[in-house]
Formats: structure tokens, C-alpha cells, sequence
């Protein structure tokens, strides 16, 4: 079984995100776009409050030029509420269970292969369902796959299945079936 930082380099692979080395509870990647990524883990308020702050003082001065992953084991730690307090404002963030890493969600036979699609292609999509982009099939900011690959609201994905109709059995010598689908907040419709 691999380890929670073999799933998340995976993870971030998936992404398009060229991942670095992992030294002392810091992974160190570099987004699609550009920016230098932490992906930070902190096991206890102690080590939690180390890492921050260490990793924080190196970015304060440009923080939109970087991407934090916080990773933790206890969602009552308290140096996830000083980061959600003082500091996600600043940094483009997301907040990961280690549990999420326990396994790579895209080598689960139900779950098909996901990219998100570009500006450009999104244009071309919305045109062609009727200029409205809310009579996609939707997909929830909280679903496990928006969180893996950090969808926003408002983003398109494309998801390709191998799947036959029943959903039993995968023929990779069929033609894929290709869907899209909007990220949407939970309360929205």
C-alpha cells in the first residue's frame, strides 16, 4: 500500500504539478501555473505550529506567488486554526485529510479518467450546450475528485469512462463514453 505522500505526489502529478522533494514534513511542488507549492503535514500542534510558521516567513512578502497544501491527521488542531484564522486569505490554499491519501481515488474502477478543460475549450463547450453552462450534469466542490484535482467553482471537467452501460465491466477496446460536468458549491442549484 502506498504511503499518504506517494498518494498526494500522485495526486499533484494528476494536476499537471511538477513535484519536488519531501524533506522534513514539507513537500515542495510547482503548480501549472507557475507557483512554488508547500504541501506542509502537521501531526500535532507542535510540529503544526513549526512548519507554519518556518514556511510562512519565507513567503509573507509574495504570497500570491505561492500554493499551500496543509495535511492533517486532527481537524481540531490548533495550527489548523491559526492558519484558517491569519493566514488562508493570503495564500491560495487547500486543507487536505490524511485520510483523503489513504488511496489514489483514480485507480478505483468507478472513477473515471478527469481533466479539467481550458478556457478556450470551456468557450466551446458552453456554446454548444446553449450558452448556459448550469445544464451540465454537476459535480460538487466536496465530491472527492473536485478536491483532488482543486476545482473551482465554475470549472469544467471532462470525464472519459470505459465503462459499458451496466457500469460492470471496463472495455478499453470500446469507444469511451466523454462527459463534462460544472463545479458547483453543495447549497447552490
Amino acid at each position: 500500500m502506498e504511503n499518504s505522500i506517494d498518494v498526494l505526489k500522485r495526486i499533484l502529478n494528476k494536476r499537471g504539478y511538477k513535484v519536488g522533494k519531501y524533506d522534513d514534513n514539507v513537500l515542495l511542488f510547482t503548480t501549472n501555473t507557475g507557483k512554488s507549492g508547500r504541501a506542509i503535514w502537521s501531526d500535532t500542534e507542535k510540529e503544526g505550529k513549526k512548519y507554519l510558521t518556518d514556511v510562512f516567513s519565507e513567503m509573507i512578502n509574495e504570497p500570491q506567488k505561492y500554493h499551500v497544501i496543509l495535511i492533517y491527521n486532527n481537524i481540531t488542531n490548533p495550527a489548523l486554526k491559526i492558519y484558517n484564522d491569519y493566514f488562508a486569505s493570503f495564500f491560495d490554499s487547500e486543507i487536505f485529510n490524511i485520510n483523503k491519501l489513504q488511496v489514489y481515488i483514480f485507480d478505483h474502477p468507478l472513477v473515471p479518467d478527469v481533466k479539467i478543460v481550458s478556457e478556450s475549450e470551456k468557450a466551446i463547450i458552453i456554446r454548444e450546450y446553449g450558452g448556459d453552462p448550469k445544464v451540465l450534469p454537476y459535480i460538487l466542490t466536496t465530491d472527492p475528485v473536485a478536491s483532488c484535482m482543486n476545482l473551482k467553482v465554475g470549472d469544467i471537467i471532462e470525464e472519459t469512462s470505459y465503462y459499458d452501460h451496466s457500469l460492470k465491466c471496463i472495455n478499453k477496446n470500446r469507444v469511451p463514453i466523454i462527459t463534462y460536468r460544472l463545479c458547483i458549491k453543495n447549497n447552490e442549484n
